[in-house]
């Protein structure tokens, strides 16, 4: 499982959703489809995955990489639970 970096700026914009840092983490621990942000940011690149928590509901999750000491984590910067239409879109679009 790829590491998370957890810090006072992100992980409050995480659990507002609703979501716990578990939540969040079990996205990265299953089939996972990780897609460029269409919105460049100056500072850093940042991406976006859609995958499932462990009790089967979708998640959205922005995010960034960052290198400490040497290792590179996955650092969330937002996280919300998908709604119903949202996640229609996306399988179709993983199956086409």
């Amino acid at each position: 499982m790829p590491q998370i970096l957890w810090d006072a700026g992100n992980w409050p914009k995480c659990s507002k959703h609703g979501l716990g840092k578990i939540d969040v983490e079990s996205v990265f621990e299953g089939d996972v489809y990780i897609f460029d942000d269409p919105h460049p940011r100056k500072i850093e690149t940042r991406m976006r995955a859609v995958g499932r928590v462990r009790d089967g509901r979708h998640v959205f999750v922005v995010f960034t990489m960052r290198v400490r000491a040497g290792i590179t984590f996955i650092r969330p910067i937002s996280a919300r639970y998908m709604h119903k239409k949202e996640i229609a879109h996306h399988e179709r679009e993983k199956n086409k």
